[in-house]
């Protein structure tokens, strides 16, 4: 191990993995839809209820500050997910519908509002992939970069061993 570290820089270039993605993209196929973007829940009286309405129809950044400071300020409850992938499962289980209920209504929809008892929900999706869509990169990054790391190594300790392999019948 000390022999590959010090022989091998595993270092993997972004170029690699985007060559690797590309060429192997049917590896990274979803099994479960996920989806970016998010999520309120607060009483159907607030008293913001129309802000918030309104916050999430634009989506500009300062609209977005503002509705998690009045979720913080509130504890009403939310979750942004904008930047970063959610499985779409995880986001179903906060809300009282199921996975195919909010599949149809995002489908249709980006931004969803329905109340539920003394609750009114609020889901804006910006992006939605199905299952069997084929994973973003960058979601399967960190994983390509190591399935090249250890191919490396593995072609390292080939090497090295078929060199011992050569020198010990050379040598006699």
């Amino acid at each position: 191990e000390r022999l590959i570290t010090q022989q091998m820089l595993p270092d993997i270039s972004d170029a690699e993995v985007i060559r690797f993605y590309e060429q192997e993209h049917s590896l990274f196929e979803l099994t479960e839809p996920y989806i970016k973007g998010f999520y309120v829940c607060l009483p159907t009286k607030a008293k913001k209820l129309r802000s918030v309405r309104n916050w999430c129809i634009r989506q500009d950044e300062d609209d977005l500050e503002e509705l998690e400071k009045l979720c913080s300020e509130n504890e009403y409850d939310n979750q942004f997910f904008i930047e970063e992938w959610m499985p779409f499962a995880d986001l179903a289980h906060k809300l009282p519908l199921t996975e195919q209920q909010l599949m149809d209504r995002l489908t249709r929809k980006n931004i969803i509002e329905f109340t539920e008892g003394k609750l009114t929900y609020f889901v804006c999706a910006d992006s939605i992939l199905r299952k069997n869509d084929t994973k973003p990169i960058e979601m399967v990054a960190d994983e390509i970069k190591e399935l090249l790391i250890n191919s490396k190594k593995a072609n390292f300790i080939k090497t090295v061993k078929r060199s011992l392999y050569d020198a010990a019948v050379k040598s006699g």
